[in-house]
């Protein structure tokens, strides 16, 4: 019998956790990696209640390109892309509003409360009108189009790569290009104020994150000029950094204002690991040698530059501290009317929805847009 036929693989891919799966594509990497001793499938799904990334199961392992993550780096590279080479506007609906509608949607699937239901419904109303600015230029704007599904496509090799990587570091053929570097790389740090589990855990991480960035390298360097790859590669490794502090973030928030005895990560446990992780991407994308002997990179290309994005990711994790300020009154007042009336029994669920965009897995795997709700072009 076929794997895909089996009861456990149809249980796994019917999970209510995966939300909307949009494909399910075998990825065999059997023959190119040892260790892997059971098929990979890639799940492309759209799901905010998912925070793994990859089930290891008896037979099977499956890895999730979730498009409600990838959403997020679509929509904010295309900020960022309008902000440097058409407008300069104002980042902060980017930086502090995405992220604000990032940790409501996390506190409502915590447990829903009516903080995380504010918060949403206000950051919304807040920001919207910013969003559209770059998102519909984008759409009218080739350049601006190709630039932003080229950095959103890296961002997915790059995760879909980190996770294969947990299972890779046990070939050991990878070692002097993930392990032995990971180990330079923590003893230059200095002093790590980690504990054992977590010091592994950091190890563990950053051997995937150099695994996924060296896939990317090898991937993207023939059709992308040195400079570009290297900007790209920095904003992904920036983006995905900050997506984890999110989470942290979440579990957090929730637990200060709503549940005390809610477990989760520790935020100082997390963005210690976080910026070591940080350090250690960045180093290796600065100093990683492209060339006939690795990958040679194309003397030019046709995507727009990111320059250094650092401006905006801190910016961007500046947001955490103010993540429940209120941020106008007469909005924090209507999106409490609205919350009286969703607690007689509306269906938040349904105002989320109404904020996104799907994607879908290509065969390569590449994501590509589709929309999801009308007219909406929001995650």
């Amino acid at each position: 019998m076929r794997i895909e036929d089996s009861l456990a693989f149809r249980a796994a891919v019917s999970d209510p956790g995966l939300g909307t799966v949009l494909s399910v594509e075998p990825y065999d990497l059997r023959s190119a990696i040892e260790g892997i001793d059971r098929p990979v499938y890639v799940v492309s799904c759209h799901t905010d209640r998912r925070r793994t990334m990859c089930d290891t199961l008896p037979s099977f392992i499956l890895i999730l390109h979730n498009s409600y993550v990838l959403s997020l780096v679509d929509n904010l590279g295309a900020a960022w892309l309008y902000h440097l080479h058409r407008d300069a506007i104002d980042l902060r609906p980017f930086s502090t509003g995405f992220a604000k509608k990032f940790v409501a949607e996390q506190l409502y699937r915590i447990a829903p409360s009516s903080m995380a239901r504010i918060l949403f419904l206000e950051t919304v109303l807040a920001y919207e009108p910013a969003w559209r600015v770059p998102l519909l230029a984008r759409d009218d704007d080739v350049s601006l189009r190709r630039s932003s599904q080229q950095l959103s496509r890296l961002t997915a090799d790059f995760l879909l790569h980190h996770e294969i990587g947990h299972t890779a570091v046990r070939d050991r053929r990878f070692d002097p290009f993930v392990s032995e570097r990971v180990h330079d790389a923590l003893g230059s740090l200095g002093e790590i104020q980690l504990d054992d589990q977590h010091r592994l855990i950091l190890r563990e991480e950053a051997e995937a994150d150099l695994f996924g960035l060296n896939c990317c390298f090898s991937r993207y360097a023939p059709g992308m000029s040195e400079r570009h790859l290297r900007e790209y590669l920095d904003f992904a490794a920036r983006f995905v950094i900050a997506i984890n502090l999110f989470y942290a973030v979440s579990d957090d928030i929730h637990r200060l204002n709503v549940d005390g005895s809610h477990g989760g990560s520790s935020i100082e446990t997390a963005f210690e690991i976080a910026s070591h992780r940080l350090a250690i991407m960045s180093a290796h994308i600065e100093s990683f040698l492209l060339g006939e002997d690795t990958a040679p990179c194309a003397p030019s290309d046709e995507f727009l530059g990111l320059d250094d994005p650092s401006m905006l990711f801190d910016a961007f994790m500046a947001a955490g501290p103010a993540m429940t300020e209120c941020t106008h009154e007469d909005l924090r007042h209507a999106s409490q009317i609205i919350d009286l009336g969703l607690q007689a029994g509306g269906d938040f669920d349904a105002i989320i929805g109404g904020y996104r965009k799907t994607w879908v897995l290509g065969d390569d795997p590449v994501a590509t847009l589709r929309e999801d709700c009308g007219t909406s072009f929001l995650v």
